[in-house]
């Protein structure tokens, strides 16, 4: 995933150029945590996809919004459909289960 997104330098005011990504880290790597984690895992034949367009990334997961989150109320509402998946992304620091997650990842971009 790293060697497809591109960094983009300019001239900082201070006549230093910087490095900045086309993507901030959080928000994608959010995003894939967030499909592996509420993914419909009955449905096969199926997997996450990651597209890169000029103007945006996409990322899908199989399967239609978990029971009660609609995209209307996806940043406020909390359901976990794979608990046991979350529980162990938890463990390994990558989920914090507090329904966070979507609105950190509007409000980094």
């Amino acid at each position: 995933m790293y060697s497809q997104l591109r960094d983009f330098q300019y001239l900082d005011d201070d006549g230093i150029f910087r490095s900045v990504p086309e993507y901030p880290e959080f928000p994608w790597f959010e995003g894939i945590v967030n499909a592996v984690t509420h993914r419909n895992y009955s449905l096969q034949g199926d997997h996450i996809r990651i597209s890169l367009f000029n103007d945006h990334m996409e990322i899908f997961s199989p399967g239609k919004l978990p029971n009660i989150v609609t995209l209307d109320n996806m940043k406020y509402t909390r359901y976990s459909r794979n608990p046991k998946i979350a529980r162990v992304l938890s463990d390994f620091g990558y989920v914090r289960e507090l329904n966070e997650g979507v609105k950190r990842i509007y409000n980094t971009l």
